[in-house]
């Protein structure tokens, strides 16, 4: 049910064509049946490290994304909110959790194309779009399945948090950010390994 990727190093299922997850029900019909990408990406510098590496068109459009909130060392790209869900969120009294929960459950990831799925290139998709399996596919597994899903997904988000703890304070000692640096750190990323 669960397949690993290692040429991309993700994981993936079949499964998410039928979403059957309850979390991720759509509260209208006017919302694409999604799963679980209604989230917001964070590219990382290791993902920047691919983009600038294989496409440096993507990794600068990204840095001009009206939808990109650019920080020190990463970019996040904000889901599509359905219109719908401010007129509801009004009307309701929720814990900050609660909110964003409802909030997610009207949002649609910006790479995401109905019948498709994610459009990102593999190397482009962080950690956690690499890693993420539901509650309801995970539950279905063998106990050594469910062993062996854990193992990738540790992998996968330890080979982002050293890569990105690496070359962070190797561009802080520099003093360089993406907000004010993007050329030089775009430099420096094309020029490193990222095997």
């Amino acid at each position: 049910m669960i397949n690993f990727d290692k040429k991309n190093r993700q994981l993936l299922t079949d499964a998410c064509f039928s979403c059957s997850e309850p979390h991720f029900r759509r509260p209208i019909a006017d919302l694409p049946q999604v799963g679980c990408c209604s989230y917001s990406p964070v590219f990382t510098l290791f993902e920047l490290a691919k983009m600038a590496q294989s496409n440096p068109a993507f990794y600068f459009n990204l840095l001009k994304d009206e939808h990109a909130v650019i920080f020190d060392y990463t970019i996040c790209v904000h889901a599509f909110v359905h219109p719908a869900f401010f007129e509801v969120s009004k009307h309701t009294s929720l814990s900050s959790l609660e909110f964003d929960d409802l909030k997610t459950s009207y949002s649609v990831c910006r790479y995401f194309e109905d019948g498709k799925g994610c459009t990102l290139p593999p190397s482009f998709k962080n950690a956690v779009c690499r890693s993420f399996i539901c509650t309801t596919v995970e539950e279905s597994l063998t106990t050594s399945e469910q062993e062996e899903l854990a193992s990738h997904v540790k992998d996968i988000h330890v080979e982002s948090w050293l890569f990105n703890k690496e070359h962070q304070a190797v561009l802080a000692a520099e003093g360089y950010t993406l907000k004010d640096h993007s050329q030089e750190i775009f430099t420096y990323l094309k020029s490193i390994s990222t095997n």
